[in-house]
């Protein structure tokens, strides 16, 4: 299924950010991740607790366009980066539509029943 596919890269882009430059860079961080349903979206939270303070910027890397072009385009999903003092958040808000078999439409070309 793709959208297993799109999250588990999202979360590999994640966990390498997270030991190069994050929660786990140095030592001494927290990594924090939860999910849950709400209506018809499945709410995922990512936070990263760093030991130091660490430098806001408005510099958009690599992992960021690829995670926003990933879940947020791919999967319909609301994409938010919260970068703060003590560490970073992302959230995503994914429509169960995008990721419940059940729920998507069929395959272009596809005849129900087959």
């Amino acid at each position: 299924m793709q959208a297993a596919q799109i999250l588990g890269m999202a979360v590999h882009e994640l966990s390498t950010n997270a030991v190069k430059y994050g929660a786990f860079g140095e030592g001494g961080g927290t990594l924090s991740v939860r999910w849950t349903l709400s209506g018809e979206t499945l709410d995922f939270v990512w936070h990263e607790t760093v030991p130091q303070a660490l430098t806001a910027s408005d510099r958009v890397g690599f992992g960021t366009t690829v995670l926003k072009s990933m879940v947020g385009h791919s999967l319909g999903a609301v994409v938010e980066r919260d970068c703060h003092e003590t560490g970073m958040e992302w959230r995503f808000s994914i429509p169960l539509s995008a990721i419940d078999p059940e729920q998507m439409p069929p395959p272009p070309g596809s005849l129900l029943g087959e």
